[in-house]
């Protein structure tokens, strides 16, 4: 988590906030691809607002991966943190015969007749 935090910030610094002119998302997708496919040799080619454009839609593109790797990372962080306390916390609190008898199953007692 830290290294994909470490990543992002380091893209951010890079690019800044930039904002792209009102490309909508799925074309900065294709521009932030041909850019990853395109050899180094390949860019001198280009016309100069194309080898400005491509390199800041794949960067938006890849801090937006980044911020949505490093968020489900924090998601699974907190769901483990609250499985280990939940644990903690059911066995100093439940009673120790509720334990004995397996009454932690999460099941519903049969009911009495």
């Amino acid at each position: 988590m830290r290294e994909l935090y470490d990543k992002y910030a380091w893209l951010e610094r890079l690019i800044g906030h930039m904002t792209l002119p009102a490309i909508p998302r799925e074309r900065s997708r294709v521009y932030a691809r041909r850019f990853r496919r395109r050899r180094a040799a390949d860019l001198s080619r280009l016309p100069s607002v194309r080898q400005e454009l491509e390199p800041v839609c794949f960067a938006t593109i890849t801090l937006a991966t980044l911020a949505d790797d490093l968020l489900r990372l924090a998601e699974m962080r907190i769901a483990a943190i609250w499985r280990w306390a939940h644990t903690i916390a059911a066995e100093q609190l439940t009673p120790q015969r509720v334990q004995r008898r397996g009454g932690i199953t999460g099941r519903n007692p049969p009911p009495h007749c």
